[in-house]
């Protein structure tokens, strides 16, 4: 239904902070997400498909109590995945921040499945746990966001798991023990508030938010092993304190950035208690960034009624955005010609 002028909301459970677009199997173009409606209830997973319907429809994941205390937020989805004891399979892995883990789920014939948590029952719990981005081969990248204003250039070295947040962790699978068998490890460094992470379509480039610093971290992966070269990661001033992150088929990548990390910490408390606040001078924008060579294509205003956005993705002229803690996705358009940023 109609909520501003250019803009449609499309219902959705609560706390739907992130969204990731796929293929259905009968090829038709669809998002994902994941709500939760408050700590007592598990989650569940929802999707849309474009240009069909016009709400979201629940998926529920599992009945019982082996999913209590899964409330998801950040996701990534791999179809055609080749990770060891799931291959083949369309994978989507969900991050339980209140668990401090990542759990992994079939998505198969309209339902979501769920397979198991990365690491085993004896995986590490996972401080601060936020985005998480996944590789076809099993290699999965998350990171552990804090607000800082720290940015640690020095060699990368990866460690034990524990320590503190505004970090980036790693998983690497056994291909021996198959099915989620594997080991984290942390890298030891800082990002400026590590939020967002993403990788290129081409998989060779590892994406990094940092919010408090307003920046975009950029690093070569090796698709296979997954290391990181570091002596040859770079970064990007950005215009916004950048959330979640989303890569396009065309190698861009869209941040949804908003103006400020204070003003969004005390929206975040406000709104509790508070409808939400339209913005009034400066809006969130979606940032898109060409990375390689690394540069500013366009900033779009998000409309102002669209308060805490987290995830912005974009197709064709259609932009699709959710926020955090609230419910329903928007669909919107530009109001204005793109900013050309150079």
């Amino acid at each position: 239904m109609p909520s501003c002028q250019n803009t449609i909301r499309h219902q959705s459970g609560r706390n739907a902070e992130d969204f990731k677009p796929f293929i259905t199997a009968a090829g038709e173009p669809a998002i994902l997400t994941a709500t939760w409606p408050n700590r007592q209830s598990p989650g569940q997973f929802e999707v849309m498909r474009l240009g069909t319907d016009n709400h979201y429809q629940a998926w529920p994941t599992e009945t019982g109590d082996s999913l209590q205390g899964f409330h998801p937020h950040g996701l990534s989805v791999v179809q055609d995945s080749s990770a060891p004891g799931w291959e083949g399979r369309d994978l989507v892995y969900a991050v339980s921040g209140t668990e401090g883990k990542i759990r992994v789920f079939e998505l198969l014939d309209g339902k979501v499945r769920p397979l198991g948590t990365l690491g085993g029952d004896t995986a590490p719990k996972l401080k601060g746990l936020n985005a998480v981005t996944a590789l076809p081969n099993g290699v999965v990248f998350a990171t552990q966001f804090g607000p800082s204003w720290s940015v640690s250039a020095r060699e990368l070295n990866w460690t034990g798991v524990t320590g503190k947040t505004d970090a980036v962790v790693r998983f690497i699978p056994d291909f021996r023990k198959g099915s989620g068998a594997g080991s984290w490890a942390r890298a030891d460094t800082s990002w400026g508030g590590a939020n967002g992470i993403a990788y290129l379509a081409d998989q060779r480039m590892l994406l990094v938010a940092g919010f408090s610093k307003k920046m975009l971290h950029m690093v070569p992966v090796d698709p296979e092993s997954g290391e990181l070269d570091w002596p040859q990661h770079r970064s990007l001033a950005l215009p916004g304190c950048p959330d979640n992150l989303i890569t396009t088929t065309d190698g861009t990548c869209i941040a949804n950035c908003v103006p400020s990390s204070v003003g969004a910490l005390l929206r975040l408390g406000l709104e509790k208690v508070l409808p939400p606040l339209p913005y009034l001078f400066r809006p969130a924008q979606a940032v898109e960034v060409q990375p390689d060579p690394s540069r500013l294509i366009h900033s779009t205003p998000i409309p102002r009624q669209i308060t805490q956005p987290s995830t912005t993705w974009r197709t064709g002229s259609d932009f699709y955005t959710c926020r955090i803690y609230l419910p329903d996705v928007f669909q919107w358009r530009k109001p204005q010609p793109a900013k050309t940023l150079q």
